[in-house]
């Protein structure tokens, strides 16, 4: 998809990576901002996912179908310019749907 090889991360924010090991999930979320549009993407064997806000700015990455979460399986499945992402700085917490699941007896 065109458009997704042409965003830029313009904010340099501490990126929350959040995992759902359930649903074979990731979302790498830059910004709280109410998402305006989303685009998509089959990559790398995971379904690609960028949310956008209503000036274009990246509120967030997700990636469905992950087999491993690693940064570098999230890196191979980002579009090219989104690959330089400085993971080195970054959070790394359960999704909220997944801590909201009881745990299992």
């Amino acid at each position: 998809m065109n458009e997704l090889n042409r965003l830029v991360l313009k904010a340099k924010a501490r990126p929350v990576v959040e995992i759902d090991p359930a649903c074979h999930a990731v979302y790498v979320r830059f910004s709280s901002a109410r998402v305006h549009k989303t685009l998509s993407d089959d990559r790398a064997g995971a379904v690609l996912a960028v949310d956008l806000d209503a000036k274009g700015q990246i509120i967030g990455i997700e990636l469905v179908g992950v087999r491993k979460i690693s940064i570098e399986e999230i890196r191979q499945a980002l579009p090219d310019p989104l690959k330089t992402i400085d993971f080195e700085r970054a959070t790394f917490t359960p999704a909220a749907a997944y801590l909201s699941q009881p745990a299992a007896a």
